[in-house]
């Protein structure tokens, strides 16, 4: 009888031991799969949150620089059901339900990757899940969460300042355009974009506002010359007396303020 119940014990085991190494392997199996296919790793999914208020609900102006925050969350607080559920932080301009991500803009939306339906298992309760396709999941939203949830700095070019110069001072000026994400300064002073007069020696720069890195050239150096514009004249015609023979021909050079006149003889003519 003891040795009966020796080999059905060392049997039972034995299936016990099959039994929860297959299980052990495919739940590690699905959380690998997760972990390399999907953002889902044991139930939980890595987001970024935004910590920026939202204006629509008197929140106001979020604080400037980076407005996310790297968080881990249960997948049950990115299913769309609760009232403070990560889904329903899409961010809103003027009302409307949008995403943005430039520096100094009102609201900021979750940002929360898609992932394929699936299935968690815990114990013995399995619990099935279905697709989703993230929320504001597009280049820009991917580019900030594959960057840790900070927001990458925009590469941006200063457009170059241009010039009028000409004789004297009257007319001469310089003009900056307007260029996203570019501060300009004129001998050190930030100067918004527009046409300016020119005198002396003007040094115009370009910086990289909040958010953005400058590529190219970033300073400009304008010389304008004060020396006055020549005055115009009209040379008066000279006149020419003609008679018979040469001994009482004559012509006539006239005074005019600003006229040098030349005169060409050929000989024998």
């Amino acid at each position: 009888m003891s040795r009966f119940l020796s080999r059905f014990s060392n049997a039972f085991f034995a299936f016990l031991f099959a039994v929860l190494s297959i299980n052990l392997t495919g739940v590690l199996s699905l959380q690998n799969a997760y972990a390399t296919e999907n953002p889902i790793n044991n139930g939980k999914i890595i987001i970024c949150h935004s910590h920026q208020p939202n204006p629509s609900n008197g929140g106001g102006q979020g604080p400037v620089g980076n407005p996310y925050n790297r968080e881990e969350v249960n997948l049950s607080a990115v299913d769309g059901e609760g009232h403070d559920d990560h889904t329903h932080h899409t961010g809103v301009v003027d009302g409307e339900a949008t995403h943005v991500y430039r520096p100094g803009d009102l609201s900021w939306g979750d940002i929360i990757p898609a992932y394929p339906a699936g299935s968690i298992t815990h114990g013995k309760h399995t619990i099935n899940y279905p697709a989703y396709e993230g929320l504001n999941w597009d280049a820009a939203g991917q580019a900030i969460y594959n960057n840790g949830c900070v927001i990458p700095e925009i590469e941006v070019s200063a457009t170059a300042p241009t010039q009028v110069e000409s004789c004297g001072t009257e007319n001469d000026t310089y003009t900056i355009t307007a260029t996203e994400g570019v501060v300009y300064k004129v001998d050190g002073v930030e100067t918004a974009a527009d046409t300016y007069p020119g005198t002396g020696s003007v040094t115009i720069t370009a910086e990289a506002a909040e958010g953005y890195v400058l590529t190219g050239d970033t300073e400009w150096t304008f010389e304008f010359d004060a020396t006055a514009c020549p005055t115009e004249v009209r040379a008066s015609a000279p006149t020419f007396t003609e008679v018979c023979s040469t001994e009482n021909d004559t012509f006539t050079i006239p005074s005019t303020e600003g006229v040098i006149y030349k005169v060409k003889y050929v000989p024998g003519s």
